[in-house]
């Protein structure tokens, strides 16, 4: 999973770069003037849309590597197995009291 993130983190990497440089080119022809071409501007959208997807997917991985709570698979906390009464029972933490439980 982490080879996974770093490979789509450095590919958004590079298409956010692609889309900075076209959307500058961009600025700096209509800062001279000039009217923007359509196809820079459909680039532009092309190339946003692309970082978009890419830095969210990297975003959803680097979640699941550190908020293992997230992964698909995962026991819920209640479930057994799960964290409350399984590896917490084992590990010697108190089991969470009911509402009409005194302390």
């Amino acid at each position: 999973m982490n080879a996974e993130h770093i490979h789509l983190a450095l590919n958004a990497l590079v298409a956010s770069g692609v889309l900075g440089l076209a959307a500058l080119w961009g600025l700096a022809a209509s800062r001279r003037g000039r009217r923007v071409p359509g196809w820079l501007v459909a680039l532009v959208l092309v190339f946003g849309g692309i970082a978009a997807g890419l830095l969210g997917r990297a975003a959803n991985l680097g979640g699941q590597i550190r908020h293992t709570e997230i992964r698909s698979g995962a026991i819920p906390a209640g479930a057994p197995g799960g964290e409350i009464g399984g590896a917490a029972a084992e590990r010697g933490a108190a089991e969470p009291r009911g509402a009409d439980e005194k302390p």
